[in-house]
C-alpha cells in the first residue's frame, strides 16, 4: 500500500505488468527509499485499462485536461463515496482496511508492515484490526487437554 502522493506522481516507466510490480522510486517515496511493491490481479486490470484509457501518457493517473497527472484523488474519492453510501470515510482508512484484511487472513505482520511501508511493526498492529470471529478461529487452532 503507498501514499496517494506516491500514485499520483507514478509515471508507466515504473510500471511492470508483465512482472505484476511497480516501483516507487526514491525521490517519490516517504522514506526516500525505492520500493518495489507487488501488484494482485484486480490491480493488473486496472493498471492495464489505464493504459488503455490513455496509451501514450507518461503518468499513470493522466489528466486529459492538464496533459499532466492529477494532483488529489479527494475530489473522485469524495464523490465515490457519496455514490456508495457508504458514509464517513476518508482514503487513509483504505490503508487499516487493508492491513485488516491481510492480517485476518493470516499474513504475518512482518509483511504487512513491509507492504505499508513501515519500518517498525508496532505502527502496523494500530492498522490491523482484528474481528472477533478471527480471533475466536485462531484459538480454535490450541488443542484440547480434557480428552
Amino acid at each position: 500500500m503507498i501514499i496517494t502522493s506516491e500514485l499520483l506522481k507514478l509515471t508507466w516507466d515504473n510500471v511492470f505488468l508483465d512482472q505484476n510490480y511497480f516501483v516507487v522510486r526514491n525521490s517519490l517515496s516517504k522514506n526516500s527509499k525505492t520500493v518495489h511493491k507487488p501488484i494482485n490481479a484486480d490491480s493488473y486490470l486496472a493498471f492495464r485499462r489505464l493504459r488503455q484509457m490513455h496509451p501514450n501518457a507518461k503518468y499513470v493517473f493522466y489528466n486529459p485536461e492538464t496533459c499532466t497527472h492529477y494532483k488529489s484523488f479527494r475530489k473522485g474519492f469524495k464523490l465515490a463515496v457519496e455514490r456508495s453510501r457508504i458514509g464517513d470515510l476518508r482514503i487513509h482508512d483504505l490503508r487499516h482496511t487493508f492491513a485488516s484484511i491481510l492480517v485476518q487472513r493470516g499474513v504475518p505482520i512482518y509483511e504487512v508492515s513491509t507492504l505499508l511501508g513501515h519500518s517498525d511493526t508496532r505502527i502496523t498492529q494500530r492498522y490491523a484490526h482484528f474481528s472477533p470471529k478471527h480471533l475466536h478461529d485462531a484459538v480454535r487452532v490450541l488443542p484440547s487437554f480434557l480428552g
